[in-house]
């Protein structure tokens, strides 16, 4: 029986023969090579037996499986022989040798599709329940609040916002935040009561300021605003210019 031309070397080894100097690797290299080649054990110093013996173990898997081969392909030459009526001794061994040789050649192919058909079954077989479907995220859709809305909102932030004028001013420009859309209505109530601190709004609901005031009633919005909010509705991101214009 012929003998294997080749032995698989994996980039594990990287790791058993990483403490070894280059001549030490070196050394374990060429045993390998005999031993693939002819079975020879060579002598080694104890930690390169070591390393050695990793590399031995897949040399004795590779050497089986190519014997495996061998042997089923033998097997199929005599049987067809036998069939024939036509076996000779001669031709048997011809038709051996010729059928290592192909072998030798074959060998390693058979090898890593062994492999491969290893990994990608692992893959396979693994359930489709470990893995958790992955759904988009949607998108959440802004709903205006109402007065009662933000009133209970400023309660329990302890600020004070004249509800109506706020619902009536974004509900002119299209619940927009300069020029994009609303995202985060509390968040423009927390804005929106700072603005009133810094522009000396009263605290005090519409009815009871305009009797502090003798009689004068605060307009329930602040018409320069709803102006504004009515001018950026209709005319977009240019509505500065006509309002400059109209100035």
């Amino acid at each position: 029986m012929g003998t294997m031309d080749y032995f698989p070397a994996f980039f594990k080894y990287r790791r058993s023969l990483k403490d070894l100097t280059d001549e030490q690797v070196g050394r374990v290299f060429r045993a390998a090579l005999e031993y693939g080649e002819d079975g020879t054990i060579p002598r080694l110093s104890a930690v390169e037996k070591m390393a050695f013996a990793f590399i031995m173990s897949d040399i004795d898997v590779a050497r089986g499986k190519y014997e495996e081969i061998c042997g089923k392909r033998r097997d199929a030459v005599n049987k067809r022989w036998q069939n024939n009526g036509e076996q000779t001794a001669t031709n048997e061994y011809k038709c051996i040798e010729e059928i290592q040789k192909n072998s030798s050649d074959t060998k390693h192919t058979d090898i890593q599709t062994d492999r491969h058909t290893d990994i990608i079954s692992d893959s396979v077989a693994a359930p489709a329940a470990d893995t958790p479907a992955r759904t988009k995220p949607q998108k959440k859709q802004f709903t205006p609040p109402t007065a009662d809305d933000v009133r209970a909102y400023c309660e329990e932030q302890g600020i004070t916002v004249d509800a109506e004028r706020f619902i009536d001013y974004y509900a002119a420009n299209g619940w927009k935040v300069g020029s994009q859309g609303m995202k985060d209505w509390r968040a423009t109530v927390r804005n929106w009561a700072r603005r009133d601190r810094e522009r000396g709004y009263t605290d005090k609901p519409q009815e009871t300021r305009g009797k502090a005031n003798k009689g004068f009633s605060e307009p329930s919005f602040d018409t320069d605003e709803f102006f504004d909010a009515a001018l950026q509705r209709t005319y977009g991101d240019s509505w500065k210019l006509f309002k400059d214009a109209g100035g």
